[in-house]
């Protein structure tokens, strides 16, 4: 259990962690004015700051792997994003969020018989992570509230997840 627990906790701190601290945000784009713009529809500016986001962190799931020896729990780290208007999740409030999605992957031959309990267990230290290095570095980026990220994890061979912790800024 605790092996699960320290993985996730690592990893996602090297994950994080890993990411460049010297990206700026985009160069402001000229966007249609607030009041013509879609409850559900994010401006250019806040779309080109969380592709900035990913971006960093897709180029540091190599290193995270090789670096943390994680390459022997996940044989696949998956970060991807999108916008959802919305009460997406509960107790989330309505609004058009920016939602992150960090997708751990199980290697095939790796022992899942406590992976549950043992990432239940981890989900005060996702949300500090959230609130301390997560969330202020996706705004640091450009990226305005409300803010939220999803972790799930994925035995190998199975669609649905094993778990999935979640956090976020609007609770």
């Amino acid at each position: 259990m605790k092996r699960i627990w320290g993985i996730t906790t690592v990893a996602l701190l090297a994950l994080t962690g890993c990411a460049p601290t010297t990206t700026t945000a985009p160069a402001a784009t000229k966007s249609a004015p607030a009041s013509s713009r879609s409850a559900t529809e994010p401006s250019q500016e806040r779309v080109d700051a969380l592709r900035a986001y990913v971006k960093a962190e897709q180029a540091a799931v190599p290193k995270m792997l090789a670096t943390t020896n994680m390459d022997d729990v996940y044989s696949e780290v998956v970060v991807e994003s999108k916008f959802e208007a919305g009460k997406i999740w509960n107790p989330l409030s309505d609004g058009l969020h920016a939602v992150v999605w960090f997708d751990y992957k199980f290697l095939p031959d790796y022992d899942l018989s406590m992976a549950h309990q043992s990432i239940d267990a981890s989900k005060a230290q996702i949300d500090e992570l959230c609130e301390t290095w997560i969330f202020p570095r996706m705004r640091a980026l450009g990226v305005d509230p409300p803010l939220a990220v999803k972790f799930t994890y994925r035995a190998a061979d199975r669609i649905l997840p094993i778990d999935t912790l979640r956090c976020s800024t609007s609770r």
